[in-house]
């Protein structure tokens, strides 16, 4: 039933707010979504753009195709963003977005390693 509600657009932006909002509040999550594509701010992006957003922690997916430290996929635009995470995932695997059509002034580095 879990799965059925995350295919669901509007339960995933309702998901991502609220991470957002936790993150704000210092909560780090760990990422490890159930569908193809999963990004430390979204993990599918249609349309829109992601502006001045930042990507720490570690981002996974273990039946997914499309792993990016802000973006799994993202058709839209990201722009002014910073991801600093350890990814895995299958095939499409970027710093910044498995799969970006346009991506501008954004920056990818590895997590810091103690």
């Amino acid at each position: 039933m879990l799965h059925k509600a995350l295919q669901n657009k509007w339960v995933r932006v309702l998901i991502a707010v609220f991470a957002t909002f936790l993150y704000a509040l210092g909560v780090n999550l760990f990422i490890v979504p159930m569908g193809l594509y999963s990004g430390g701010v979204v993990g599918l992006m249609d349309l829109g753009r992601v502006s001045g957003c930042q990507g720490y922690g570690p981002v996974s997916s273990s039946d997914g195709d499309y792993v990016g430290g802000i973006a799994g996929a993202s058709y839209g635009f990201i722009r002014d963003s910073w991801a600093r995470c350890q990814l895995s995932g299958k095939d499409y695997v970027g710093g910044v977005a498995g799969y970006g059509s346009t991506i501008e002034n954004s920056r990818s580095r590895p997590p810091r390693v103690s």
